[in-house]
């Protein structure tokens, strides 16, 4: 499996600044897939002040990702912009205000304010970052101060469940129960275990860590509902879920047996009791 390099819809030069500063391992999860989900979400909204707050939620987004980017490749990793203040205000309860960037000693609050310029007086954006152990994900909200209504990037709020999100919190779409049938499963499970195996050579090989120690420190939990949605997903799941998006709603239980191999197992979430393994047991 080749390792997918990070990758943004802002501009191909992105990806180009993240390779030529070397072996860097991934610092967000693999957005790519979520973003043409993303844009089939927005385009099925009815709500245009919705769509327009998920949108600037996604200009915003591209210009951190840009930002974190290019500070790596100064060797100043994305835990360390977060220490040092480089988001006071965005990481803020109140976010940050329209305009109000360069107020703040931050250089990343700087580049959301830039990115933001031609955005309504009334917007506020937030930027909620996840651990992700070996790497750090985040987020970018955008809220109008008048009304409260607030879109998200990655994993736009759609105009039925605009209710649901709140502000600060990392909005999670609900994930539709799956039906496969048991042929259906034991192909998936074949397909995840070997994204599962990827990752694990992947982490072996750039970072030296084992693929018992993957499995101990909760690369893919106990089980997990495959969903390229979630940021919040331990790094093994979400690397599977980003690769493997067909198979969105469906749980995964990725593990080692009693002679030290990985299996997967995957099941339904409607409770209809099929199954399916990869080696067979």
């Amino acid at each position: 499996m080749i390792k997918k390099i990070l990758s943004f819809t802002a501009a191909a030069v992105m990806v180009f600044s993240l390779s030529s500063c070397g072996n860097i391992a991934d610092p967000f999860a693999a957005k790519e897939v979520r973003d043409s989900q993303a844009e089939e979400t927005a385009d099925t909204q009815e709500d245009p002040e919705l769509d327009a707050l998920n949108a600037e939620a996604k200009t915003c987004y591209n210009a951190c990702a840009e930002y974190l980017v290019d500070m790596e490749c100064k060797g100043i990793k994305p835990r360390d912009c977060i220490g040092n203040g480089d988001f006071a205000l965005a990481n803020s309860e109140e976010g940050l205000a329209v305009g109000n960037g360069a107020d703040s000693a931050g250089q990343g609050d700087a580049k959301i304010s830039e990115a933001a310029s031609g955005f309504d007086g009334n917007r506020r954006i937030y930027i909620g970052f996840i651990d992700k152990d070996t790497y750090v994900d985040f987020y970018i909200q955008v809220k109008n101060s008048e009304t409260g209504l607030t879109g998200q990037y990655p994993s736009p709020v759609s105009a039925a469940h605009s209710g649901d999100i709140v502000w600060t919190e990392l909005y999670t779409p609900p994930v539709e129960d799956t039906a496969f049938g048991d042929d259906e499963l034991d192909s998936a499970a074949k397909v995840i275990y070997n994204s599962v195996c990827g990752y694990l050579e992947i982490e072996e090989a750039d970072n030296g860590v084992s693929m018992k120690e993957s499995f101990e420190n909760g690369a893919f939990g106990d089980s997990f509902i495959l969903d390229p949605d979630d940021a919040s997903l331990p790094a093994g799941a979400a690397c599977v879920s980003s690769e493997l998006p067909e198979y969105r709603g469906v749980r995964v239980h990725a593990d080692i047996d009693d002679s030290g191999e990985p299996f997967v197992e995957v099941t339904n979430t409607d409770g209809n009791g099929h199954t399916g393994r990869y080696p067979a047991g």
